[in-house]
């Protein structure tokens, strides 16, 4: 929390006009799915061989030196020249997330399964709550130097943030994986063939729901990009809807822990993609074009019902993921279910920026909408709770 909390503000400043900045640098909408899609792609696949590391090797140190190498690549987008630049930044950092199946794994590991909804949100409550300085730093920072200037100088305070948190991990975390546990591994490929034996056994539903989930993110992407550049609202009040649909969001960080507990994973889920779709319809069809003042009040309540979907879809999702698998098996396969979430996250976003670019910018809402409603319908019917999760 600690950790997540010094580094929260300034990553959260970058993504108050992260695509924007992308934009600025020379890319366009089919430029920034690719940018999109690379990035997503890279960080499933490196999660692989983080997942085998994090069960054979322990999940500290990974994430300890991981964080650090991550933490530079940011540098490197605040002095990108053009979009070619952050694209090796975005292949980058996305490599270095190969730790990000260790920190889940010693995150669920810490947590006992009937408080896992609870206790994810909790994990997330102080440094979220911290967070909530990025957007006006980012306004602030925009308006003051403009898009370009303000944007280099928060890439570069996140980088410094990144490395702070990097140290209190050194610090601070302690190992959770066992050395008996650990030693039963011997290579990649045996521990692999373990953990994929389990999956088929026993999450075939959970995979496909969650490949399913991922072609629905796509338009995601595309929201700044969609607001600002075609819409035409201005950078400050983007940037002032963004923080007050944060400061909603925010309020409801517990309150959904807590659905997930008590409703249940499956069912909360579906109530989070219902409202994923919902909003993703909404964009386009009732954001309009000609008074900037008029969509910021629109835009508003359509921000927070789609992170709060998404947020509630993916809190029920990890805890589900944490339910269903043996603590010694934990890091595999949750790089394993990343790998099929990254791959299909990785061809919504290229999708999405075909979409937008070359058929118009409102489709991709539509297309991932109708891919959420697709999602919720699958995990109504085939999706179940195990009645014993694993510790």
């Amino acid at each position: 929390m600690l950790s997540w909390s010094i580094w929260r503000p300034f990553s959260s400043a970058i993504r108050t006009y992260e695509k924007l900045y992308m934009l600025s640098l020379g890319a366009d909408a089919l430029i920034l799915g690719v940018m999109l899609a690379s990035f997503q792609l890279v960080m499933a696949f490196v999660r692989f061989p983080g997942g085998y590391i994090a069960d054979r090797y322990g999940r500290k140190k990974i994430v300890v030196a991981m964080t650090s190498v991550y933490s530079l690549a940011y540098f490197l987008f605040a002095i990108a020249v053009d979009w070619r630049w952050a694209l090796v930044a975005y292949i980058i950092s996305a490599f270095c997330l190969i730790y990000q199946p260790a920190l889940w794994a010693i995150l669920s590991d810490s947590l006992p399964p009937e408080r896992r909804g609870v206790g994810l949100t909790l994990a997330s409550l102080i440094p979220e709550l911290v967070g909530l300085a990025g957007p006006p730093l980012a306004l602030f920072l925009v308006t003051t130097y403009g898009l370009v200037d303000g944007m280099r100088l928060a890439y570069m305070l996140t980088s410094l943030a990144g490395l702070t948190a990097a140290l209190i991990r050194l610090v601070g975390f302690r190992e959770t994986l066992s050395k008996r546990r650990a030693s039963e591994l011997t290579s990649m490929r045996s521990g692999y063939s373990e953990a994929l034996n389990y999956v088929s056994k026993h999450m075939k539903p959970f995979i496909a729901f969650l490949a399913l989930g991922g072609l629905a993110g796509g338009a995601n992407g595309f929201i700044q990009v969609f607001v600002v550049r075609y819409l035409g609202l201005g950078l400050d009040k983007w940037g002032l809807a963004y923080l007050l649909a944060t400061l909603i969001w925010f309020s409801f960080i517990t309150p959904s822990g807590v659905m997930v507990d008590r409703l249940g994973r499956r069912r909360s889920a579906i109530i989070g993609l219902a409202l994923v779709s919902a909003s993703l319809t909404a964009f386009p069809t009732l954001l309009p074009r000609s008074s900037n003042h008029y969509i910021m009040w629109l835009l508003v309540p359509l921000l927070f019902s789609t992170w709060f979907g998404w947020w509630l879809q993916h809190t029920a999702t990890e805890a589900l993921q944490a339910d269903l698998v043996p603590r010694a098996l934990r890091g595999r396969v949750i790089a394993i279910t990343a790998l099929v979430g990254g791959l299909s996250s990785a061809l919504s976003s290229y999708i999405s920026g075909v979409l937008y670019q070359l058929v118009g910018p409102e489709v991709p809402f539509f297309v991932c909408s109708i891919l959420a409603v697709a999602s919720l319908a699958l995990c109504a019917i085939v999706v179940r709770e195990p009645e014993e999760p694993h510790r």
